[in-house]
């Protein structure tokens, strides 16, 4: 490892891979162990001998340093028949991620660390439903749950005879299954609920369903998902009158926005709502949000059509993915837009009058002229620009460019007389020794310089004292 010694780089740390550096890892039998094996055996060490050993590679500093971070977040696939309770049982993990068919092998784990489980992730195919009752009584500081259940197995016990879990709150409880096998969470509540229903349920109830939503008094954010025409979720009056405000609603292939009831629903959150999703969903819903004054963000996903009676001029934040179809003249008050696939014609985004922010993932920007544009981010691998972007230099105020793999053409827009930036932020990228020339060259034209998880060719990069110059996690190759 290699520290820079200027002042203005005291605080940042570079690391290189030199060639000098002793093939340590490949004579040593320890190191070909799993990161798991590891934790148990660190887990015998006192704290000095740790210390000890987290100064002979980088890779044991990093497990031993933030063992305590990485245990709360590590992700456990339980597999019968690789696994052994002995093995899991070794150590109190927060988070789990396990097949339904798997968890009943599992059951004295929960009962030793069950306590400790924060996080649930659960494939609840083949799983009875009197079986998951119990593991999640083992689990009583679960706040994140995500559920599957759209197993016909599991639909043929009757879950009408179980009875529904005590009280519990839950932060995130994400459920994918019938209205049938829902009956178990009746007394829950949420902040965050995604529910998408078995599509290969026929059945129009929807009652277990309905009594949830009702009980809530907590719930902020909402997905409904797989909603048909025929659904009874809003068939009747149950939700006419609700206790929540939502800040957020999504929807993901939905249809029963045309039931008689689902406007009153909607109205509930008029005041409160700030963001709607569409997805695979049909652009008419946006039609009965269009007088919601605090709705600031509409994403709209894989949407070839956008017919609306009037505009919706509340809205400023548009993000879309595959939509084919014109967008200014609906959202005539856009000043943030992303774009998350490539655009067919770029000439459309040309039409927003107030565009201040554009971040775009996959687009040929050289196209692209907007003069409101002050901020630009780019991100992802598909970003095309075969030569620099027209927008003028002395335009954009802030460049961001993440995980793109062809940035040559930065030299050329860095180097034109009229560019003058507040702020660069490369993140992800490879800097290559022309670029980090073209950069130290053009040095005065660049208030502040942010350079996170970026690959550098050459170890020296010499910048002004003066300039606001951020380093994070640089590699040098």
């Amino acid at each position: 490892m290699s520290t820079f010694k200027s002042s203005w780089f005291k605080d940042f740390k570079f690391t290189t891979n030199e060639q000098t550096q002793p093939k340590i890892e490949q004579t040593a039998p320890i190191f070909s162990l799993p990161n798991e094996l590891l934790f148990d055996i660190f887990d015998y060490l006192d704290s000095k001998s740790s210390q000890s050993i987290s100064k002979t590679c980088k890779r044991f500093n990093t497990l031993i340093n933030d063992t305590p971070k990485l245990l709360e977040r590590l992700k456990v696939q339980l597999n019968s028949n690789k696994i052994g309770n002995d093995w899991i049982g070794s150590r109190k993990y927060s988070t789990i991620y396990i097949d339904g068919s798997a968890a009943i092998f599992f059951f004295d784990i929960f009962i030793e660390i069950g306590e400790n489980i924060s996080h649930l992730y659960l494939n609840g195919n083949g799983m009875e439903m009197k079986v998951l009752k119990k593991i999640l009584l083992l689990m009583p500081n679960l706040t994140v749950l995500s559920l599957g259940c759209d197993d016909e197995e599991v639909i043929s016990e009757p879950v009408d005879l179980i009875e529904p879990l005590p009280e519990r709150f839950f932060r995130i409880f994400e459920f994918s299954g019938t209205n049938q096998n829902f009956k178990i969470f009746l007394n829950c509540q949420a902040k965050v609920f995604k529910l998408t229903r078995d599509y290969k349920d026929k059945t129009v109830n929807d009652e277990n369903f309905k009594k949830f939503l009702k009980k809530q008094t907590k719930l902020e954010s909402l997905l409904l998902g797989n909603f048909e025409k025929e659904s009874s979720m809003f068939s009747d009056r149950t939700l006419n009158e609700v206790q929540f405000k939502l800040k957020t609603l999504r929807f993901y292939q939905f249809e029963a926005y045309e039931l008689p009831n689902f406007k009153l629903f909607i109205d509930n959150f008029k005041e409160s709502l700030t963001y709607l999703e569409l997805d695979l969903t049909d652009c008419t819903v946006l039609e009965d949000f269009r007088e919601f004054p605090n709705l600031k963000t509409v994403s709209l996903i894989k949407m070839f059509y956008l017919e609306l009676e009037a505009p919706m001029n509340f809205v400023e934040d548009l993000i879309i993915e595959n939509v084919k179809v014109p967008l200014a003249e609906s959202f005539p008050n856009i000043t943030r837009m992303t774009i998350l696939d490539y655009l067919k014609k770029p000439s459309q985004v040309k039409n927003f009058k107030k565009l201040e922010f554009l971040e775009i993932s996959s687009i040929d920007v050289a196209e692209l002229k907007i003069p409101t544009v002050k901020k630009l981010r780019f991100c992802g691998t598909s970003f095309l620009c075969p030569h620099p972007f027209k927008f003028d230099g002395n335009q954009i105020k802030e460049l961001m460019i993440e995980e793109v793999e062809e940035i040559e053409w930065l030299n050329e827009y860095l180097e034109r007389q009229d560019t003058k930036l507040k702020l660069l932020e490369l993140k992800g990228v490879f800097i290559n020794a022309k670029l980090q020339k073209t950069i130290e060259q053009n040095k005065q034209k660049i208030e502040q310089l942010v350079i996170m998880r970026c690959d550098l060719e050459v170890e020296k990069f010499i910048v002004r004292k003066d300039i606001n110059l951020t380093f994070y996690e640089i590699s040098i190759q």
